[in-house]
């Protein structure tokens, strides 16, 4: 049986974003924690090709993109842009549309 997985992130960078790595659900809420962002930072969701596939606005420090139901299996990335500086979340990985239950970010096969 093989596994891989995602690197952790960067904690300790000026901008860390921090996504449930296991995964998220089409219909059901989307969120990441920017811990060190300000209410009005602006955040992305870039899938693997580099494509933007939502926007959003950071407030609470937290981005939701609930409404950013995907078409396709990810990885997607999110990416918050302000004053802390810019930061990348590990990827992600997502269930396309039509889909109930998402994969998770790490993968085992026997």
């Amino acid at each position: 049986m093989g596994c891989s997985w995602s690197e952790p992130g960067e904690p300790d960078a000026d901008q860390p974003i921090l996504v449930d790595q296991s995964g998220y659900n089409l219909g059901q809420g989307k969120r990441f924690t920017a811990p060190r962002a300000v209410d009005g930072d602006r955040f992305r969701i870039i899938d693997a090709a580099g494509t933007v596939r939502h926007e959003g606005t950071v407030r609470g420090q937290i981005g939701d993109f609930t409404d950013f139901d995907q078409a396709e299996l990810g990885p997607y990335t999110g990416e918050v842009r302000g004053a802390a500086g810019t930061g990348r979340s590990v990827r992600s990985e997502s269930a396309p549309a039509g889909s109930s239950v998402s994969p998770t970010a790490g993968r085992c096969s026997s």
